[in-house]
């Protein structure tokens, strides 16, 4: 039984250590549907653009790219306008850029990141609108040297209609991961004493 995790680690280990470079230059990028009390509901459409990749909407750099773009589908109310988005940072997370790119849709008013996460605000102030129901907002975005875990995306509505979901966005690995890796050092350091002796 040992010997079969041995060996399972020690694969598992070199499978990591040979991944070719280009592997992490993969785009990741889905859907996911919110809904909320008096008809509010909308999609927030994602993707994840690895360090270096040329496809992204920024240039190239060393950081992992975040991008979402926030599609009010409700019916039409003016209380189930889009007023904010928002990202949960767990703690420790360093995000390094926060904003939006022009694509058509409504522009945030203010986006920010904080310990408590990453903000996306449209206030129906001095001018500025909320997302309205048929209507997107721009392309939202946040670059962090870490890579895509799940994390809490939060929808808040003018009437007060709300919804968390998981969404990717940059997290410190899991210490499952960790283990993961663990395994397969501890597993390549047995496979070489057996052979040494």
């Amino acid at each position: 039984m040992k010997k079969i995790i041995s060996t399972i680690a020690v694969l598992l280990l070199l499978g990591i250590l040979v991944m070719p470079k280009n592997a992490e230059a993969v785009l990741i990028l889905g859907s996911t549907d919110f809904s909320g009390i008096a008809g509010f509901s909308a999609t927030v459409d994602w993707e994840v653009f690895a360090p270096g990749d040329a496809t992204s909407y920024l240039a190239p750099s060393g950081d992992y790219h975040y991008f979402y773009t926030v599609d009010n589908t409700s019916t039409v109310s003016i209380l189930n306008s889009i007023s904010s988005f928002s990202i949960g940072n767990p703690t420790g997370v360093p995000i390094t850029s926060v904003g939006f790119l022009e694509t058509g849709g409504v522009d945030p008013i203010l986006s920010f990141s904080d310990p408590a996460g990453t903000f996306y605000l449209f206030l129906p102030l001095l001018g500025f609108s909320a997302i309205p129901a048929g209507s997107s907002s721009d392309r939202l975005f946040l670059t962090s040297p870490l890579p895509p875990s799940n994390v809490p995306g939060g929808l808040l509505a003018l009437g007060g209609a709300t919804d968390t979901k998981e969404l990717p966005g940059p997290a410190i690995p899991e210490p499952s991961s960790l283990l993961l890796l663990g395994a397969g050092v501890l597993g390549l350091v047995s496979l070489k004493r057996r052979m040494a002796a």
